[in-house]
């Protein structure tokens, strides 16, 4: 929720510094993504996804997750976004 925020809160909370424009992909998810993220009790990153991390630059470039459970044959969608500048 820190990055929903802004980026300064995300950084004051995680430790890591966020590329510009991954809080404008984080602000596209829906409001059910927002609504179970707000009544989460633990972290899960299956379900929240997970953050790209480029360890050079030591910043966070991007957001990862799941579109939702594995389909019958077992294969799973992932969607992503990374920072326009990387």
């Amino acid at each position: 929720m820190a990055l929903r925020k802004s980026e300064e809160e995300y950084t004051a909370v995680s430790g890591y510094k966020a590329a510009p424009g991954i809080r404008d992909f984080l602000l596209m998810a829906s409001a059910d993504f927002f609504r179970s993220l707000a009544g989460a009790q633990k972290p899960d990153p299956w379900k929240f996804g997970f953050a790209v991390f480029h360890t050079r630059d030591n910043l966070v470039i991007g957001l990862c997750g799941f579109a939702g459970p594995a389909n019958m044959d077992g294969f799973v969608e992932i969607g992503y976004s990374i920072a326009p500048s990387y």
